[in-house]
């Protein structure tokens, strides 16, 4: 058995597979231009905090999951 994510389409139900991968400082940076939150603030950049994107195969395309992780010390 194989677990893969994806993600459906709201109006035409299609499914597209995504991966999910540790968020870099450079896919964060990609919220600065039109996205509706951002996602490069001095909180989202806490290192004590996991960041994780969903990205879809084909494209690579960055899609941000809206999940923060911290961690306490």
């Amino acid at each position: 058995m194989i677990l893969q994510y994806y993600v459906t389409e709201s109006t035409t139900g299609n499914r597209t597979n995504i991966e999910i991968e540790a968020a870099t400082k450079e896919d964060l940076e990609i919220t600065k231009n039109g996205w509706q939150t951002v996602w490069d603030t001095e909180f989202i950049l806490d290192p004590q905090k996991e960041k994780y994107v969903a990205k879809t195969e084909a494209v690579r395309s960055l899609h941000l999951v809206p999940t923060v992780l911290g961690r306490e010390a």
